[in-house]
């Protein structure tokens, strides 16, 4: 082939590239989400005299495309952009991916480098330097051959134009770029996989709207951080149905699983460009899912293996078993799906044959356990009940169900029962799981078997309402079955001493349903000291202690205590698993009357962080958890968000009967905002519903159903309801529920229930008992400077909505007093405090405009630095933050202030502190 032909062969061979491309995408380009900082470094670099360009490297669907549009975009007229496409074809062809900017060679003048290099600066040069430098924008640079590298390296060098090239971390990008990237001449920018916040913002950018946080974050990690993976993966979401739009919220009702076509020829040209030993290696690892590298390398090629590690395809981790895995998951799923069936089933019998004992990896032994299953091949009962347990916890109750279904052995029969009424209460089918249970305290003779159907049992008999009576049969059976477990020597003394008191535990759980906190506290006081010895037990009793204390007014104490069961726990959650739910419950209640806010979200928010598999379960009720946060805080238009997103979640998965109190708390919060039709709606669904949990739920709930009522026509006697709700909990000693009722009772026109709260509060520990004191004390004696005050630190604390309620009692005193002279300044406070909750500006006409959410004191500290120019890093830096939790900070302020860049932060947050 002569050289001008290998030109032209290069050009055409790019045209048909560049076509492929087009063909995968099949869509609109994905939005450049969370890569502002990269923009702005690779902009920086260009407008730089004495930088030569950038060297950006990100894997397949990162960004690096769109990253480099951006950077285009914002240039502008400063720069002449020239594009460049190389792939794995023209890699071949001596110039081929540099030929549309070669036209000017003649035959022959290839063979000579200084040719073509006087040639790419003459079509650079252009027209002279109207329009700012040339720069080349080099897609897929790691598949430059060396001449088109040396010659864009001379053409750099020489100053005739800069360079962005695009590559992927492997192959290699050449050792030309290489070299001029450690000389310092490129700026080298690496594209990471997108932060929780970020793809929660390309989530609502994808689907055009709000979507739940929780289903951002289990699309997020199906997807790996990759946004082109994200796209992929929301379209067939909503193609197979398991992404819907519920009242203008994206939600998963199923888990995302598939992929499109274009995702699949995407992956299909990353395999076939690896050698057959790679993807055979490759094949493997991902029909497994995770492989212990021992067995893996009985079975596929050990170098291969490495050298998937290194073009970062796998990833081996450094646990015990080297566990190798699929980097990215949606690809592992993609690949299964790719390998013939005959194929697929001769690889997985090689796996199987090759395995020497039970696998030691929880993934392993789900895959080896559903594999025997689906072949007829014989598996121990004792491994199908381990995999099932393991599903359990990790939240596959369809897996559960078939397993449990494949024991046959007689003695396993209860277990497998137990952890079929697991997987059926994750679903909410609680009659179902009554029945999977049914006879087992009675009958099974083993006593950990016994131990969780009775647990279980007390669960289901607490969530049906039946309260304290329904548990004290559950207590009077398990005490039964150890009596006889002790006769049948299937239980010595010291276990039936354990037993019994676990059983006594239980009965205590079902006294707390009924709101009896009292005549239990010396007890659990005791029981908590003395089960040193069994870790189960002093877990749930320092569960059920830190409930009584958390609930009578020592949230503080309550905190001490719960931390400690949560380190004892945390040193064995699979083991203690049943106690999680309630422990964590109890531990955010002890936060939240604590006042201990901060604290409160972070947890919640790294303990989300953790939790994908149960987030499609369970995702409801973590929103619920986040929005009482926000509501008690004051933060009301961010709490009316996160709880409608609750309700959306709950009304699909409400393993825990959370959804009256959902729309409880919504309904009051939209009341707060004066979004009266949103309260009303929100208060017919709590009425229609079925009754809250827990005598302290139910309490709580209504008062928030009744505080919304209140703001609403016809409720002029809802403010009565509150002080007879307030009085119930008195009665139970509940002095947290009843202070927040007490608040609701006198912004509901009962000011004379201050005196009850300065009371309630002079009782109680922690920072929300402080400000309830004050805010009562200042009431009684109708002291409008304290008020004032008050005030003031709310708002500097974010707290909206204590700050306009403080606001709005000193106004009413000082009106009643005739004080002119002071109404005024107290009126413009009011105002202000009204705007930043949102009554007036663009929540009046029912948008929520900045003036809908005010930022935080951390939030606005961030924002005043974004405002004086810093970066995330410089913010994380300065505020001893990691740059994840400036991430999420900052996405958190868009979506209060309604918007999705930078740029637009200090226009819509800056000003209005000025005043």
């Amino acid at each position: 082939m002569s050289e001008t032909t290998a030109i032209d062969t290069g050009v055409e061979a790019r045209n048909e590239d560049e076509a492929l491309v087009e063909a995968l995408r099949g869509a609109p380009p994905v939005p450049l989400v969370g890569r502002e900082e990269a923009a702005a470094a690779v902009l920086a670099t260009l407008l730089d005299p004495d930088s030569h360009g950038a060297l950006v490297l990100g894997e397949a669907g990162l960004g690096k495309t769109a990253l480099a549009r951006e950077v285009v975009a914002q240039a502008g007229g400063r720069i002449r952009p020239f594009h460049v496409y190389a792939s794995p074809v023209l890699a071949s062809v001596p110039y081929g991916a540099l030929a549309p900017l070669l036209t000017s060679l003649t035959p022959g003048m290839t063979g000579a480098p200084t040719a073509v290099v006087r040639a790419l600066m003459a079509t650079l040069r252009g027209t002279g330097d109207a329009g700012g430098p040339a720069v080349v924008v080099i897609d897929d640079a790691q598949h430059l051959d060396d001449s088109s590298a040396m010659a864009i390296a001379a053409v750099a060098a020489a100053g005739a134009a800069k360079t962005i090239f695009l590559c992927r971390p492997f192959p290699a990008p050449p050792s030309e770029l290489v070299q001029m990237s450690a000389d310092g001449l490129l700026e080298r920018v690496v594209l990471e996989p997108l932060a929780p916040a970020s793809a929660e913002h390309l989530c609502r950018l994808l689907l055009g709207g709000a979507v739940m946080p929780s289903t951002a974050a289990v699309l997020g990690r199906a997807a790996g951080g990759n946004p082109l993976y994200l796209r992929e993966l929301i379209e067939q979401a909503r193609t197979t149905g398991a992404l819907l739009q519920r009242n203008e919220l994206w939600l998963l009702v199923a888990e995302p699983t598939g992929y499109t076509p274009r995702l699949m020829e995407l992956v299909r040209n990353q395999i076939m460009a690896l050698t057959p030993l790679q993807r055979e290696a490759l094949e493997t690892i991902a029909l497994a899912e995770s492989i212990e590298l021992s067995v893996l390398q009985r079975t596929a090629s050990s170098t291969a293996v490495d050298e998937l590690e290194e073009a970062q395809l796998v990833r081996v981790d450094s646990d015990a078993e080297r566990t190798v895995r699929i980097l990215q998951p949606l690809v592992g799923e993609v690949i299964r799906a790719l390998v013939p069936t005959a194929r697929s089933l001769s690889i997985r019998r090689q796996i199987i044959a090759n395995l020497h004992s039970r696998p030691a990896t929880t993934g392993a032994l789900l895959r080896y356990v559903q594999w025997a299953l689906e072949w007829g091949v014989q598996v121990p009962d004792e491994d199908i009940l381990a995999a099932a347990g393991v599903a359990n916890r990790l939240f596959l109750p369809d897996f559960v169900e078939a397993a449990t279904q494949a024991i046959s052995d007689p003695a396993l029969r209860g277990a497998a029962r137990v952890e079929l009424a697991r997987a059926l209460l994750c679903r909410g089918d609680d009659r179902s799981a009554l029945g999977a249970l049914s006879l087992i305290v009675e009958e099974d003779q083993h006593a950990d078997v016994v131990r969780s159907a009775a647990l279980l049992r007390g669960q289901l008999a607490v969530r049906s309402g039946a309260g304290a009576n329904g548990v004290a049969q559950v207590v009077q059976d398990w005490t039964a079955a150890i009596a006889r477990l002790q006769a049948a020597g299937a239980m010595d003394g010291a276990q039936a001493a354990r037993h019994e008191v676990g059983a006594r535990l239980l009965a205590i759980q079902g006294e707390h349903a009924q709101g009896r906190y009292l005549a239990t506290e010396d007890e659990l006081h005791s029981l908590w000291a003395q089960a040193h010895d069994n870790p189960a037990n002093r877990v749930m009793a320092g569960a059920l202690l830190g409930e009584v204390l958390a609930v009578t007014g020592r949230p503080l104490s309550a905190v001490q205590v719960l931390n400690d069961a949560r380190e004892l726990f945390d040193a064995d959650p699979e083991g203690l698993s049943e106690s999680s739910e309630y422990l964590l419950r109890r531990y955010l209640l002890a936060l939240l009357n604590a006042g201990e806010f901060e604290v409160r979200a972070a947890f919640l928010a790294d303990f989300i962080d953790g939790q994908r598999a149960s987030l499609l379960y369970y995702g409801g009720a973590f929103h619920l958890a986040q929005g009482l946060g926000e509501l008690v805080q004051g933060g009301v238009a961010s709490a009316l968000g996160m709880l409608s997103a609750a309700v959306e979640g709950l009304r699909e998965s409400d393993p825990g009967n959370d959804l009256p109190m959902a729309l409880a708390a919504a309904a009051y919060a939209a009341s707060a905002l004066g979004r009266g039709e949103t309260a009303a709606n929100y208060v017919q669904a709590f009425h229609a519903c079925c009754p809250a949990r827990g005598m302290l739920t139910s309490l709580l709930s209504r008062a928030y159903a009744s505080a919304a009522r209140a703001s609403l026509p016809g409720g002029g006697g809802e403010g009565a309801k509150l002080l007879e709700l307030a009085a119930e909990a008195s009665g139970l000693g509940a002095l947290g529920v009843e202070m927040e009722i007490l608040t609701l009772a006198i912004h509901a026109g009962k000011p004379a229930a201050a005196a009850r709260l300065a009371e309630a509060a002079a009782l109680s520990e922690g920072r929300a008992a402080e400000f309830s004191l004050d805010f009562g004390t200042a009431l009684v004696r109708r002291d409008a400077a304290a008020l004032v005050k008050l005030s003031e630190v709310a708002a500097s604390q974010g707290r909206d909505l204590p700050a306009a309620q403080c606001a709005a009692a000193a106004v009413a005193i000082l009106e009643r007093r005739g004080d002119r002279g002071r109404i005024h300044d107290a009126a413009r406070a009011l105002k202000r405090r009204n705007a930043a909750l949102g009554h007036l500006g663009a929540a009046s006409t029912g948008n929520d405009g900045p003036a809908a959410a005010k930022l935080t004191r951390r939030e606005a500290e961030i924002a005043r630095m974004v405002h004086d120019g810093a970066s995330n890093r410089d913010i994380a830096v300065e505020l001893s933050l990691s740059l994840r939790t400036v991430e999420g900070h900052l996405y958190r302020m868009f979506a209060k202030l309604g918007i999705a860049h930078r740029d637009e932060l200090a226009k819509a947050a800056y000003d209005p502190w000025q005043a």
